[in-house]
């Protein structure tokens, strides 16, 4: 079934206004300068106004325009946490943390807009910070979620689950940068090579456990 037809009415409709609010804040990007300025000549009032809707109603979608311009951290949790914890259902925690990853970034990909987006945010200074602190909370959410399908102590677990989100943000680090966000990428290319780095190296640990 495909995630179109999983989400709900209301989960559609909220999808839609939350795509609008990008949009809207993507025109006046552009309008005020884009990446000479454009960020800080535009306002979440503004942003709120030519979306046709009330300031209150923006921080029902977006914590701050940083979220709405750049990368959404709190959408890209609850992303993570959907494609992981489906992957979980039929694989073990390593694949499943890099391919749950995977198709996390596949299905945020799927939009130029968001690719673009991305690119925006991996490029622009004043985002630096925001975007590390992004990686952190991906990677410990992914740990937290990898946890309970260890097995040990409670620490062996976490530590285990730690070194599997660590591994995963490497894996897909080079996936994520302005040359691989262009629109001609082929991310199922990128995907496979990040899938056969991870089957060689359970590879190489299986040979060292024997």
């Amino acid at each position: 079934m495909s995630d179109q037809a999983e989400q709900s009415a209301a989960e559609r409709r909220r999808e839609r206004q939350r795509l609008h609010i990008i949009a809207q804040a993507e025109q006046l990007y552009v309008e005020n300068g884009g990446d000479n300025g454009g960020f800080e000549n535009t306002t979440v009032e503004a942003i709120a106004e030519r979306s046709d809707i009330s300031l209150r109603t923006f921080f029902r979608y977006f914590e701050s325009k940083q979220d709405v311009i750049y990368l959404d951290s709190a959408q890209a949790i609850l992303d993570l946490e959907k494609f992981t914890l489906a992957r979980l259902e039929t694989e073990p925690a390593a694949r499943a943390a890099l391919n749950g990853r995977l198709d996390q970034i596949r299905h945020f990909c799927s939009s130029k807009a968001s690719r673009k987006r991305m690119r925006r945010a991996l490029q622009a200074p004043e985002f630096r910070d925001g975007l590390n602190k992004m990686r952190g909370k991906i990677e410990a959410k992914l740990a937290s979620l990898l946890a309970p399908y260890f097995d040990g102590s409670l620490t062996e677990r976490a530590e285990q689950a730690r070194m599997t989100a660590s591994l995963t943000t490497t894996l897909v680090a080079p996936m994520l940068t302005p040359d691989k966000l262009k629109a001609s990428t082929n991310f199922d290319a990128e995907i496979a090579a990040s899938q056969a780095k991870l089957e060689r190296l359970l590879g190489q640990m299986s040979l060292t456990k024997n």
